[in-house]
């Protein structure tokens, strides 16, 4: 997948900003970012996750194979490992709306099981533009504060994004950090071409003296790389959709539609 992206220019939504697929790596509990070059060692715990860029064709339906599924599901006196196993087996085969992985996610008690089940279908979805929003991901009755941030960092930022609909979302993103500097690179190029778009961030740096507009040099040249943590919400009053599908071609995958 990773030497697809790169051979068909894609979007890189690596965590480091090397293509790959992996992130969180770590060898007996030491950090590492994974390269063609590194040799699976004889022994010893190997921990990544996988965060792959597949995602349904262009126009793909949602299967009514979702809604059974998910009745099955809510009838079965299983546990969630069983469960989990299951829908893990047909997985490949399944194309879903946000509203059927919704049902499927209220199969599953709150906290790590609900994360999974997001995890192992959330490439499955056909609308990620619902998917990435309040109907889900950003519900926070179906899915708690601590959730979406765990799948924040077991998918990635720039999986969990929304190009069509990031508006009043706060964002926290480490400017060390490839993939959660695009986050900020996207939401300021955003604001180029929206008549009076904003990029609020705080720093914690800066004294706590609240969110200030960022730097309109950082359009031009570039979020730059600093040990900094930004929190930061954009505003706008008048959305250009056009413009935002532009940039979700550019720092997506997948095919995000206005609803």
């Amino acid at each position: 997948e990773a030497e697809v992206a790169r051979l068909t220019a894609s979007p890189d939504l690596s965590q480091t900003g090397n293509y790959e697929m992996l992130r969180n790596e770590s060898h007996n509990h030491v950090r590492f970012t994974y390269a063609r070059g590194w040799v699976l060692p004889d022994q010893g715990i190997f921990f990544f996750d996988y965060s792959s860029t597949r995602r349904p064709p262009f126009a793909m339906p949602p299967m009514p194979e979702g809604k059974e599924v998910a009745h099955h599901l809510g009838r079965s006196k299983l546990g969630s490992g069983p469960k989990l196993r299951a829908v893990r087996a047909i997985s490949v085969h399944l194309f879903l709306s946000a509203q059927q992985l919704r049902s499927l996610l209220l199969c599953f008690p709150e906290g790590e099981d609900r994360q999974d089940l997001f995890c192992l279908l959330h490439t499955r979805v056909v609308d990620p533009g619902r998917l990435l929003g309040p109907d889900l991901l950003l519900d926070g009755s179906l899915l708690r504060p601590d959730d979406a941030r765990a799948l924040l960092h077991r998918i990635g930022h720039l999986h969990c994004l929304n190009p069509i609909y990031p508006d009043g979302v706060q964002y926290t993103c480490n400017l060390m950090i490839y993939e959660e500097r695009r986050v900020v690179d996207f939401l300021v190029q955003l604001a180029e071409k929206e008549p009076g778009g904003k990029v609020l961030g705080d720093r914690a740096s800066d004294g706590g003296i609240g969110p200030l507009p960022l730097p309109a040099s950082w359009s031009d040249k570039g979020v730059p790389v600093e040990e900094a943590v930004l929190t930061c919400v954009y505003e706008v009053a008048n959305p250009n959709y056009p413009w935002r599908q532009q940039l979700a071609e550019r720092y997506c995958v997948g095919h995000f539609e206005k609803s």
